[in-house]
């Protein structure tokens, strides 16, 4: 049984698994740490009893797993949830078109301001006019003033983006016609029969599910860990009808 129930378990990893160096707290690093453990366990109960595996290094091969698990699929989607989260987006967006525009110019330009004396490179306001540098490359580029720009560029152009919503609503009706919950299984499914196919003579990955078999047994193992609650039969006869070969 999982330990960690309170970790997130998505473990989106962008970057090459034999080169990186998270870019998170030191709590979020040490429930990732937990987790891969908790894999490492697993992998080496079914992995471990074959003899060319018995001093495999498993904990990395949890890593890889994860990795893997995260980045599997990246082409498949819900439709219902991606479109619902289409529609909300537009909403989201409208409605802070609409906050923006119902603010006093003065408070508008304040935002500008703020960002101008966060650069350094503008003198106290009362002495030197809040516009001098706008057009000073440093000031420009700095990371202080990006934000503000980068708002205000949106604002001024969020009626075009908003004239690409339709176009996107199509692309996003042709993913998967289901739920994000049986995806994110499928993609546990990808992951473990990647592992099998990365030792072949070891475990098979089937054609037809058989609940004696040894695949079943680590899908039901990892599905713990990762806590899918979607049971394995199910998530891979979705697996095998959409994905697997």
């Amino acid at each position: 049984m999982a330990q960690n129930s309170n970790v997130e378990r998505d473990w989106i990893q962008n970057e090459d698994p034999d080169d990186r160096i998270p870019d998170v707290d030191d709590e979020t690093w040490n429930g990732y740490m937990g987790f891969l453990t908790e894999l490492e366990v697993v992998l080496r109960a079914h992995f471990g009893k074959f003899e060319h595996l018995k001093h495999a290094d498993f904990l990395k091969l949890a890593d890889r797993l994860a990795y893997t698990q995260s980045n599997a699929l990246y082409d498949f989607w819900s439709v219902p949830e991606t479109l619902d989260h289409l529609a909300k987006f537009k909403s989201h967006i409208l409605f802070a078109r609409d906050l923006w525009a119902g603010f006093p110019e003065i408070i508008q330009s304040e935002f500008q301001h703020v960002s101008l004396e966060n650069t350094g490179y503008m003198g106290k306001r009362v002495n030197q006019n809040p516009w001098t540098n706008l057009d000073n490359d440093k000031v420009l580029k700095h990371p202080a003033y990006q934000p503000y720009r980068a708002a205000s560029d949106f604002f001024d152009l969020i009626d075009s983006f908003l004239e690409l919503i339709p176009a996107v609503e199509v692309k996003a009706r042709t993913g998967i016609p289901t739920g994000t919950k049986a995806i994110e299984s499928w993609r546990v499914v990808a992951a473990c029969a990647w592992v099998c196919e990365l030792f072949p003579g070891t475990i098979h990955v089937p054609k037809a599910m058989n609940e004696a078999g040894p695949f079943y047994r680590l899908l039901c193992d990892v599905f713990d860990v990762f806590q899918i609650v979607e049971l394995p039969t199910s998530a891979f006869r979705g697996w095998r009808k959409h994905v697997g070969s």
